[in-house]
């Protein structure tokens, strides 16, 4: 017999089974812990800055004034890889890098110098150090530079200074003489009548764009010919006269 009052309910498969996809891409959206984890030791990564790899160099006058190049031997940090996969404790007696866990490879690094660098100056070239295995990043090469000393010249910033020494007949009649330079050797023409201290500028010559300055002396005789003797007395009687500088300005003239 039947009960009339009893019902049958039908099950909604699809129904059930959207939800059940609902809840599990719910489940699949929540963050992983692991995940987490590894995004943050990333991210400290990512902000370990690479040390950089400072050098020295002594560059020559003549290099300061027109620029060079030099080379450096870089030493990266590379994993160890007979104890990169060992436990810490067993790194310790890893007899390839001695417990450092990492070890050294030379690379050789040649970097350009500008012209116009002095002593003390620093140059900075990125991502040209050493490989930082902290970061697995190159860090920066920094070149500190020195200009070694010259037995001739003085640097004063930018310019090259020396002193020149003339002889008298050429400080008095003038001439044209061959001066040193950083950059080799040039022609000057010197004034007639130079006073010593007298200071000539050569333009362009000093370092990144300085000049050279000339401070003139006069080298004296040390032994006078009876000849030269005359012609000075000569000279001295010329300078008594009222009109001197006129007579010795026709004199120059002529010689």
């Amino acid at each position: 017999m039947s009960n009339n009052n009893s019902t049958s309910a039908e099950i909604d498969y699809q129904k059930v089974i959207s939800d059940l996809r609902s809840e599990l891409g719910a489940v699949l959206k929540q963050p992983n812990p692991a995940n987490k984890k590894l995004s943050q030791s990333r991210l400290r990564l990512a902000a370990i800055v690479a040390l950089p790899t400072n050098v020295e160099t002594e560059i020559t006058l003549k290099e300061a004034c027109k620029g060079t190049t030099r080379s450096f031997v870089i030493k990266d940090q590379t994993a160890c890889t007979s104890c990169v996969n060992a436990k810490p404790i067993n790194r310790l007696h890893c007899p390839e890098c001695k417990g450092l866990g990492y070890t050294l490879n030379e690379r050789q690094v040649e970097v350009s110098l500008d012209a116009g660098l002095s002593t003390g100056q620093e140059v900075r070239y990125p991502g040209l150090g050493a490989n930082d295995i902290r970061s697995g990043k190159n860090g920066d090469l920094t070149v500190k530079i020195k200009v070694s000393e010259h037995p001739y010249f003085n640097i004063e910033g930018k310019n090259v200074t020396c002193t020149l020494r003339v002889s008298l007949y050429e400080a008095t009649l003038g001439s044209e003489i061959e001066v040193p330079t950083a950059n080799g050797k040039v022609i000057m023409t010197l004034q007639p009548l130079t006073q010593p201290g007298t200071v000539y500028r050569l333009r362009g010559l000093g370092i990144g764009g300085g000049d050279q300055l000339l401070t003139i002396e006069i080298n004296m005789p040390q032994v006078l010919s009876p000849e030269q003797i005359r012609l000075f007395e000569k000279i001295r009687e010329l300078a008594d006269q009222p009109n001197s500088q006129g007579n010795l300005a026709y004199i120059t003239s002529r010689n």
